[in-house]
């Protein structure tokens, strides 16, 4: 059975969050090749991987497969979510995913100093 949104929406959040297959994959305990099939509509997951690409990336089963509502979840886990993602970067990553959130976060605060 084909779900032209799921195929659509699973490649479109490994890109969002700019993840190779295999990095994907890996997250997933799955191999890349399994990732490329969800992509080409070859299969889909089962209901156990749904349930664990929901929690993994904090996503809205109701946007995988339905395009309903936000990408992620909106509570206190999607805080989670962000620290278990940072786990996987060296020290030197972090420091730069600091420096670029430092200069968004002033971008931002630029915007509203010059709008009041």
């Amino acid at each position: 059975m084909e779900n032209k949104i799921f195929i659509k929406n699973i490649k479109y959040l490994r890109e969002y969050l700019n993840l190779t297959q295999t990095e994907f994959g890996n997250k997933l305990g799955k191999r890349y090749n399994t990732i490329q099939n969800w992509e080409r509509g070859r299969s889909i997951p089962d209901n156990t991987t749904i349930e664990h690409i929901k929690n993994t990336f904090n996503i809205s089963l109701d946007w995988l497969f339905y395009d309903k509502g936000n990408m992620f979840l909106k509570s206190s886990s999607r805080y989670d979510f962000l620290l278990k993602m940072l786990d996987d970067f060296s020290d030197e990553e972090l420091a730069e995913i600091i420096k670029t959130t430092q200069t968004m976060v002033d971008k931002k605060n630029n915007k509203i100093g010059e709008a009041g």
